[in-house]
């Protein structure tokens, strides 16, 4: 009798670990499944985000930059579409590692979840051999099962830090594409410039403004009669 009632409990210590680690597998599949899908939504904003550079054929700036080439525009002049190009270009860059920094964040954070996962069954089983085949069998498995866990925790804390970088990439890229759509505004602006000395000018300061977005945007440069003029008319007052 004593031996029928230990066999049920066996059976029974057997069927909860199972049970458990069934119940585990699930919720890491489930997991995965909703990282995977939080992941794509971010991917597939950062796609909208971008899609806001995308060049407008019927812009001022470019009709004007297309006909200046058809009429051999001087050498060496910065053109209103090798701006905007340019913009766009450091706006695909941080698009690049965002999507990047996604992957190894989508990697990082399944390899911790399944190991995570590894080392919860082992301990588990470990306890369970505890019970049925004594301490020493049991604490050896148990131990064993620490050392994926304590993998899947390191993993885990790598895919947080691949994700904060994600997140920043993402945040560079919406700056990126705004400084762009501000200066698809400023270039349409300047292409309505009669003077072309002044439009040149204006168009060298847009272009030192994307070298150094995060400094204050330098002075257009007057033109010296202008500035002979004005101290001339100071002079007589």
């Amino acid at each position: 009798m004593a031996g029928h009632i230990g066999g049920v409990a066996d059976t029974i210590a057997l069927v909860v670990a199972s049970s458990a680690i069934l119940v585990a597998v699930l919720g890491v599949a489930i997991a995965g499944r909703s990282q995977a899908r939080r992941l794509r939504e971010e991917s597939g904003h950062a796609d909208q985000v971008f899609g806001r550079t995308q060049p407008d054929p019927d812009s001022a700036a470019v009709r004007l930059s297309a006909r200046r080439r058809s009429h051999g525009g001087e050498a060496g002049r910065t053109e209103p579409g090798e701006l905007a190009t340019i913009a766009r270009q450091e706006a695909e860059i941080y698009l690049q590692h965002h999507r990047m920094a996604l992957r190894h964040h989508s990697a990082y954070h399944q390899a911790a979840l399944w190991s995570g996962l590894l080392g919860f069954s082992v301990v588990l089983i470990g306890g369970v051999l505890t019970y049925l085949a004594g301490l020493d069998v049991g604490a050896v498995t148990a131990l064993a099962g620490i050392i994926p866990a304590a993998a899947g925790g390191l993993l885990l804390r790598q895919a947080k830090i691949v994700g904060d970088r994600a997140a920043e990439n993402l945040r560079g890229l919406e700056d990126s594409v705004r400084r762009f759509n501000a200066l698809q505004g400023a270039l349409v602006t300047t292409a309505e410039i009669g003077d072309r000395q002044a439009r040149d000018r204006v168009y060298e300061v847009i272009a030192m403004s994307l070298l150094s977005p995060a400094d204050e945007p330098e002075p257009v440069p007057r033109d010296p009669v202008e500035e002979a003029e004005d101290v001339g008319d100071t002079g007589q007052g």
